[in-house]
């Protein structure tokens, strides 16, 4: 599913405990250093790119001394509300915001469900059923289906046919064999003829 929909923190005095020093919002994918700061995880990741120290104490720093929070702080951050800037829905808690995206949100870029026999459409979500109406792609599903089906087997058969090059190669060797195999054969029987003649 492809969205550009955000949220945005209902509460205006969040926890300043509960927000990255970095990019001063609450933590996402909180992670806490050796030296026992927290950060978000991408935040400090790309710190880490830059400079091998804490950005806070300037202590030296690697991803291995990078740990998870602490699960209650974790929860505290998923209880946050928040309010969805594509509808405006609000109250919806942070952790629970992916879902309303996914199943709610009438704001959503979605593609059509005939994108698997690919129908190019995508729009918002509160268009998918005006768009399933007309949808060509759905209505033809059965044939298009057995279509894309025949094409695929169709390109799998080409690929196994030979170049005539490849035949012409396989018979001269095979030519080539039975030569040498003769040849063989005959210089069997000529040493056998000459040693029945020296008899």
């Amino acid at each position: 599913m492809v969205t550009n929909v955000k949220y945005e923190y209902m509460d205006e005095q969040i926890e300043e405990g509960l927000k990255c020093s970095i990019c001063r919002a609450p933590f996402i994918d909180p992670i806490s250093t050796s030296c026992r700061h927290a950060f978000c995880r991408r935040c400090i990741n790309d710190k880490l790119t830059e400079k091998s120290s804490c950005p806070e104490c300037h202590h030296s720093l690697s991803l291995n001394d990078l740990t998870p929070m602490v699960l209650f702080v974790c929860k505290m951050l998923d209880d946050l509300l928040v309010k969805c800037s594509g509808c405006g829905q609000n109250g919806i808690k942070r952790s629970q915001f992916d879902h309303h995206i996914e199943e709610i949100c009438p704001e959503t870029l979605v593609s059509c469900s005939a994108a698997d026999i690919r129908c190019p459409w995508k729009g918002r979500a509160k268009q998918l059923n005006l768009h399933r109406d007309s949808c060509d792609y759905e209505r033809l599903r059965v044939v298009l289906t057995e279509l894309i089906a025949e094409n695929e087997k169709l390109k799998r058969e080409n690929c196994s046919y030979q170049t005539p090059d490849t035949i012409l190669e396989k018979k001269s060797k095979s030519i080539q064999d039975q030569r040498t195999e003769h040849a063989a054969s005959i210089a069997q029987l000529t040493e056998e003829r000459n040693f029945m003649r020296g008899k």
